[in-house]
């Protein structure tokens, strides 16, 4: 792998019920809140009305936009941080650490794993939907605690996790041929 390299993904996170009803309600709330200000302000305070109606509607649309939520995943040089990004605007580090010290990686089987994981303080679920066929999972320190981390690496940044973590990298059976290509690929690049 070249030393500068930089292996980066982007997922979006898919709108699930609690998304769609929230979008819905806040336009029914605001124009509820206008109503009433509007309804109740004596007339000499309209100038006031106008300023609320303003902001109340800016509120609503910057909260509506703050559903939309992201993931970025990068790795560079053996780390990898992983952000949470809100609304295409406030970044938060949701996890961040050397690939050699991950307790072990392996694919997402939500049945066969939740009871073992019952004694793992923090969980960062940074996938686009819990039901996609291609989340792992890795079990790492962040902040002094140990962290369960699902995730949805492409070929080539499972290739980089298996230079470094060696045996403590499980792949699914379909991604076995895929990472060996990508493996092959960017040691070409040396």
């Amino acid at each position: 792998m070249n030393p500068s390299q930089y292996i980066e993904k982007l997922v979006i996170k898919r709108k699930d019920n609690r998304d769609y009803a929230m979008m819905c309600a806040l336009p029914v709330a605001a124009a509820l809140v206008i109503f009433v200000i509007l309804k109740f302000l004596p007339v000499r305070f309209l100038a006031l009305g106008a300023a609320l109606v303003v902001v109340i509607g800016y509120a609503m649309y910057y909260a509506i936009k703050m559903i939309y939520m992201e993931y970025e995943y990068a790795i560079t040089l053996g780390d990898i941080d992983i952000d949470s990004i809100r609304g295409q605007r406030k970044r938060v580090r949701v996890f961040s650490g050397s690939l050699s010290q991950i307790e072990e990686m392996a694919p997402y089987n939500a049945n066969a794993h939740m009871s073992a994981w019952d004694n793992i303080p923090n969980r960062v679920e940074a996938v686009s939907d819990l039901r996609a066929d291609d989340i792992y999972y890795f079990i790492g320190a962040y902040k002094g605690q140990r962290t369960l981390v699902l995730f949805q690496p492409s070929q080539e940044m499972l290739a980089v996790c298996r230079k470094y973590m060696g045996r403590k990298l499980t792949l699914s059976p379909g991604d076995q041929i895929l990472v060996s290509a990508a493996r092959d690929e960017l040691e070409g690049e040396d």
